[in-house]
């Protein structure tokens, strides 16, 4: 006996894991039963649930799944043979092997590109015969047509320049070789021939035309590929290790080899078939393809295969019989499909909570380590797998802004602040708002940035973080000082463009001193990130709290500000204007 599907023997495995979960779980029921009630009154409390018929129960329902994974494995045995004739075509390959096959221009070499078409040219033939013809000076039979396309591959990945002693190009013969190998191995019942050649073009003996006329009285087309580009190169020289040792040379000069298509235009056209030049896609396959599709295709031989039979129709009948058999019992009404909704489906929603919680896990470990990237992905599985939580989100805020993508990081944790307002913990909420102001101010959003410090701080008052409002007092601090030195900078910058003869070392202090300010700026600048919403952080120093109302002044002050700023530059603007002076 064989089997079709082995693979799904394995799942047996699985059955047995199911079948040991329901017979736990009854026996655990069934404890707590006796713990509740005596055993004597079982009969009266739950009629008709007796331990024969649960035992009879699952063995029918586990007989019977196991009998559909049985068919689901289709066991075989017995056989018949039959008889298979295939039908194709003759296709002889004629490989250019001169010394020219070696230049370089196109990749990696003409040889190179030549093998790698024709394999993936057999790749796609189904059916059909094909042979191979070697030529260069000389030329020979590489390999007999031939059903077997695995050996006419084996052949052609071993044909390189140099395989022939007698070096040269001679397209003429190397057709007259492929002629007489495919009359040799016609058989009556064959009704097209074809002819594949795969050149440069560079024929020495000019007989390839004359030739593809004779090809054309036969009615063998001649299907043309040209390897190479008009540009051409030079022919490489090569010891039998394969390293370059030079080019080929004719006295002083550098011998270049081009593709010589109009030669090869002309056997195509004289023999009534087609021609391309091989690009880097190797498109010209599919063309090929579809004029060899087109030709007549004949019954080529005849063969027997042996049929196995399929016997899984005989398990797939008993397994669904015992599944109804156990679905009718007496014990519960339930199905055996019902079984296994109770017994599986609590199975993924479980495993894709603790899956969560395991890559939120995972991702702060990486964060712990400094591998920021890995956090972010594994913070993202933890999403995906469990997107009711907050912590997955909010940590991956934390490692987009630690990684310096603020504004991807402002997104997230608007997102987090969402997740964590429906859950109703003002902790969260603080904690969030805090890293999204710490992201809008990496992004230079000050204004936002303090109004997210701000409702943080009357979050933390709610939630009793003392150690919260501390940081976000702090940073608005922060940030007011920064505005203050800017405002500043702005007077220095207007005072300066009004008294262009300012001594050189007022400048030089002026510069220092804004030196210093942006390394404070710099400095305060970095964020106190929460990493790990489980460990709350610890703060040495203490101030007031900010209520509400003066978050409100202070947001009050700074668009004052912003507004004396904005008229004072457009006061400057309108005065540098009319004294018509260059605005670059």
């Amino acid at each position: 006996m064989n089997w079709a599907n082995p693979a799904s023997i394995w799942l047996f495995a699985v059955l047995g894991v199911v079948v040991a979960f329901a017979v736990d779980r009854d026996r655990r029921g069934m404890a707590l039963w006796a713990r509740v009630f005596s055993p004597a009154l079982w009969p009266r409390l739950m009629p008709g649930r007796i331990a024969a018929a649960r035992v009879r129960k699952l063995a029918l329902w586990s007989a019977g799944m196991a009998l559909l994974l049985v068919g689901l494995a289709r066991p075989q045995w017995g056989s018949h043979e039959e008889t298979v004739t295939s039908t194709g075509l003759d296709l002889m390959v004629v490989l250019d092997l001169s010394r020219s096959m070696d230049v370089e221009d196109v990749v990696p070499s003409r040889i190179k590109k030549a093998r790698h078409f024709i394999r993936g040219l057999l790749s796609r033939l189904q059916g059909d015969r094909v042979g191979v013809v070697a030529f260069a000076a000389g030329s020979y039979v590489a390999s007999p047509l031939t059903n077997d396309l695995n050996y006419v591959q084996e052949v052609t990945e071993v044909l390189a320049p140099g395989t022939l002693g007698n070096q040269g190009t001679d397209i003429g013969l190397g057709l007259e070789t492929a002629l007489a190998s495919i009359e040799r191995g016609a058989e009556d019942s064959t009704p097209s021939r074809a002819i594949l050649l795969m050149t440069d073009g560079e024929d020495h003996e000019g007989e390839a035309e004359r030739m593809a006329l004779r090809f054309k009285e036969k009615g063998i087309r001649i299907f043309v590929l040209g390897i190479g580009s008009a540009k051409g190169g030079p022919i490489p020289i090569r010891d039998e290790s394969g390293q370059l040792q030079g080019y080929k040379r004719q006295g002083q000069e550098v011998v270049m080899s081009r593709l010589e298509s109009a030669t090869l235009e002309k056997v195509a056209a004289a023999s009534g078939g087609r021609y391309w030049t091989v690009t880097d896609s190797e498109g010209e396959i599919d063309d090929l393809l579809r004029e060899l599709g087109a030709m007549d295709r004949g019954r080529l031989a005849e063969r027997k295969i042996v049929i196995p039979h399929e016997r899984f129709q005989i398990f797939v009948a008993l397994g669904i019989t015992l599944l109804l058999i156990e679905w009718v019992l007496p014990l519960a009404r339930a199905s055996s499909a019902a079984l296994l909704l109770v017994l599986l489906l609590p199975i993924p929603a479980r495993a894709a909570t603790i899956d969560g919680y395991l890559r939120n896990r995972e991702g702060v470990k990486a964060f712990a380590s400094k591998d920021v990237e890995t956090a972010k992905r594994r913070f993202a599985e933890a999403q995906a797998l469990d997107p009711d939580r907050v912590e997955p989100l909010f940590n991956q805020g934390v490692a987009e802004l630690q990684g310096g993508a603020h504004e991807q990081a402002v997104r997230t944790f608007e997102k987090a602040l969402q997740q964590s307002k429906l859950e109703g913990d003002p902790a969260r909420s603080g904690q969030t708002l805090y890293n999204l102001g710490a992201a809008l101010e990496q992004g230079k959003q000050s204004g936002p940035a303090i109004r997210a410090f701000a409702e943080a701080i009357r979050m933390a008052q709610i939630s009793g973080d003392e150690v919260l409002e501390t940081d976000a007092r702090k940073r608005i601090e922060s940030l007011q000082q920064q505005k203050q030195q800017q405002d500043q900078q702005q007077q220095q910058n207007d005072q300066d463009s009004k008294n262009p003869n300012q001594s050189k070392d007022q400048s030089q202090d002026s510069k220092g001193q804004q030196g210093n300010n942006e390394q404070d700026g710099k400095e305060q600048e970095q964020p106190k990130n929460y990493e790990d919403p489980s460990v709350s952080r610890r703060r040495s120093f203490r101030s007031e709290k900010l209520s509400p109302e003066d978050s409100e002044r202070v947001m009050a002050e700074l668009s004052a500000r912003e507004k004396q700023l904005q008229a004072r530059l457009k006061k400057q603007r309108g005065a540098r204007s009319a004294q018509g002076g260059k605005d670059w």
